[in-house]
């Protein structure tokens, strides 16, 4: 054999192993059997989110722009199985399986197919409460729904924490990827659960990274650049471990009283649309995910805020990419109802003028155009359950009695306000 020519072939065989051992090591790093990789193996030192808008799909089962709810039946459930929640909200009463069968039946028959739930890391993170998690989650299996599956709590800027968020470098890394592997092993474990269809579950069980992530740490640290990045991460251990669930942008809410980035009473954003324009700047990716809460004296009511409503999801629409267009989550809506409570009203509407509005906003085009899913705040609205809020949270609800006994569906569309039987009636009109 020529000289030249063994010289070449031993250059190609290097290179070959070279190669090999790269595949290898990249093998390693990715999961050869579902299971979640090391935080050493991402490199996340030398990383920076990509930029990269991953095109999500028309989402199955789902009527345009279809209504919803926010429901607290995995946490209930939990609770009706013996977990200990010593610091869970009053309107986070424990709910037997039936009350959530219930409840879902009534939803269904009505149209609704689409959902949100908050939970908490320290209870999705324990392997023993993954059985009755997926317990619930066969029941909106059955009803063909989508979830929104939300890491965080509810009402997070009242809280003041930082969850592991506030600094830079290091920290702010392991702390996204302890959330991220924290799903990312809980999904897996509900890929090969008896009766859980993993087709279902990757299609139809969607991420939000963080609840109000710009509410985090009392409106301080949750920036757009932290956002992207904490997405970012979340999807990088996704996609090594071989989950194909999609990842929401973790969402930002329009409150005008709790401190938020987006409140503009902290920070740099004073309006909605800019920090989802930074966020994508940064590098974020993920369907637009925003909550809007009004204030009655922002406009003439109802029909005022309607407009606001259709001003602020046309500013959302110009602020995000190309790839997201028509595809926005309204991961929270609402309006105070009066009360009792004085202190409240000014924030506030009659029951009857909140009806008008949702029933505007349901039916209104503009929304219709840039929204898939819109899930309005059902909650809340609990009396004797709830301790008074001195910022009027329990009165956005559209429950107007304890629901965690009901029997059956009809029962459990009778707990529901008019605001709730108007949503209901739209969502009957989609199907």
């Amino acid at each position: 054999m020529p000289r030249t020519l063994t010289l070449i072939l031993s250059l190609l065989g290097i290179a070959g192993l070279l190669a090999g051992e790269r595949a290898l090591a990249e093998d390693a790093s990715r999961s050869r059997d579902g299971s979640v990789p090391a935080l050493e193996s991402l490199h996340l030192e030398a990383w920076t989110p990509s930029n990269e808008f991953r095109r999500v799909r028309r989402l199955e089962d789902t009527p345009p722009t279809a209504l919803g709810f926010n429901e607290q039946f995995i946490w209930g459930y939990l609770q009706a199985r013996g977990v200990a929640c010593s610091d869970c909200a009053g309107n986070s009463p424990p709910i037997p399986l039936m009350v959530a069968e219930s409840y879902l039946d009534g939803l269904s028959q009505n149209g609704v197919r689409v959902a949100r739930e908050i939970v908490p890391e320290r209870y999705f993170a324990d392997p023993s409460n993954h059985a009755a998690i997926g317990t619930i989650l066969k029941e909106y299996q059955r009803r063909k729904f989508t979830l929104v599956f939300t890491l965080g709590w509810p009402v997070e800027g009242r809280h003041g924490e930082c969850f592991g968020f506030a600094g830079d470098g290091d920290g702010f890394d392991r702390a996204a990827y302890d959330y991220s592997s924290a799903i990312a092993r809980l999904l897996l474990d509900l890929y090969t659960q008896p009766g859980i269809d993993r087709a279902w579950a990757e299609s139809h069980i969607l991420i939000e990274p963080w609840n109000e992530f710009d509410g985090m740490c009392g409106g301080s640290v949750g920036s757009p650049r932290k956002a992207a990045r904490y997405q970012g991460v979340m999807q990088l251990v996704f996609d090594r471990a071989g989950v194909r669930n999609e990842i929401l942008m973790p969402s930002v809410v329009n409150v005008f009283r709790v401190p938020a980035l987006t409140a503009g009473r902290t920070g740099r954003y004073g309006k909605m649309n800019a920090y989802l324009a930074d966020y994508y700047r940064s590098g974020g990716s993920g369907r637009p995910n925003v909550h809007l809460y009004f204030d009655p004296g922002w406009g003439d009511r109802p029909s005022g805020l309607g407009k606001i409503l259709e001003d602020q999801v046309a500013e959302i629409a110009r602020s995000v990419p190309d790839a997201y267009g028509g595809q926005a989550i309204v991961g929270e809506i609402g309006v105070a109802d009066q009360s009792d409570v004085a202190k409240c009203n000014a924030h506030a509407m009659t029951e009857d003028a909140r009806a008008s509005l949702y029933q505007q906003v349901a039916g209104s085009q503009a929304v219709k155009r840039e929204v898939e899913i819109m899930l309005f705040w059902r909650l809340f609205s609990l009396e004797g359950m709830m301790k008074p809020l001195d910022n009027c949270d329990q009165f956005y609800g559209m429950t107007r009695r304890d629901w965690s006994h009901v029997e059956s569906p009809a029962e459990a569309l009778d707990t529901f306000t008019p605001s709730g039987r108007n949503l209901l009636r739209a969502a009957q009109g989609q199907r």
